[in-house]
């Protein structure tokens, strides 16, 4: 092999890596990180230098670096890049933009899919997050295929359940999207505020008015934030 094939080569395995470890993130996409990210993109070369990363404390880093665990914190930038790149997908109205971006998320997306246990409850996260990028692209057969690989990965994971729910529902098929739902509140055992507050709108979406009064007076218990359901509820004269 030639010097020059395998220096090419070296700089095509490493690019994932240093795309994420240069990745510049916007105000808005900084805004709309979980605080992990933030916490993550303040120890990387990129996050460390910025004004972003600044706003980060060493104890807020350590905090999250415990809450995570080693499995799931080596490769998160890669994740946190991946959440921006996707969202940019969604927002351009280009189709080359918009194809390019979508790359690079599941590229990311990737790296931190290869390199975090399955056993970590991030390892569904990302599976359903790649599921979410082919669903914004169109390819609804590939996304429910990683809707149901996070389901299978990790049961009580909540989010590859919604997001089948979200295909479903955006399809018209309210019935099977409630019942994806129901099997969600079994297996989180009733404890996703996200989960009962979407079988509270469905519920409506179906006729079913008891059901979503229950559903959205327990969603509301749990500290779900969003008054939609609520007010969709007050119009069919129910008060919480």
């Amino acid at each position: 092999m030639s010097r020059f094939l395998l220096i090419f080569l070296i700089a095509m395995l490493a690019a994932p890596v240093a795309r994420a470890y240069n990745f510049e993130v916007t105000e808005s996409e900084w805004t709309s990180w979980p605080p992990y990210c933030k916490a993550r993109y303040a120890t990387v070369r990129v996050g460390k230098t910025s004004e972003y990363g600044r706003r980060v404390s060493t104890a807020e880093i350590e905090q999250w670096h415990a809450t995570m665990g080693d499995g799931a914190w080596y490769g998160l930038h890669h994740f946190c890049a991946g959440l921006a790149y996707a969202d940019r997908a969604k927002m351009e109205t280009k189709s080359d933009k918009r194809e390019f971006n979508s790359k690079r998320a599941l590229t990311e997306y990737g790296y931190m899919l290869r390199n975090t246990p399955t056993t970590d409850r991030m390892y569904a996260e990302v599976l359903t997050r790649v599921g979410l990028v082919h669903r914004n692209d169109g390819d609804l057969g590939a996304a429910q295929r990683y809707f149901a690989q996070a389901i299978e990965n990790n049961p009580t994971y909540p989010g590859g359940y919604l997001a089948q729910y979200q295909v479903l529902h955006d399809q018209g098929s309210a019935t099977q999207a409630r019942d994806v739902l129901i099997k969600a509140d079994e297996a989180t055992r009733g404890q996703s505020s996200e989960v009962k507050y979407f079988l509270g709108m469905v519920s409506l979406d179906l006729g079913d008015v008891e059901a979503a009064t229950t559903y959205a007076r327990e969603a509301y218990l749990l500290g779900y934030p969003l008054p939609a359901l609520r007010n969709r509820l007050a119009k069919s004269g129910v008060s919480l």
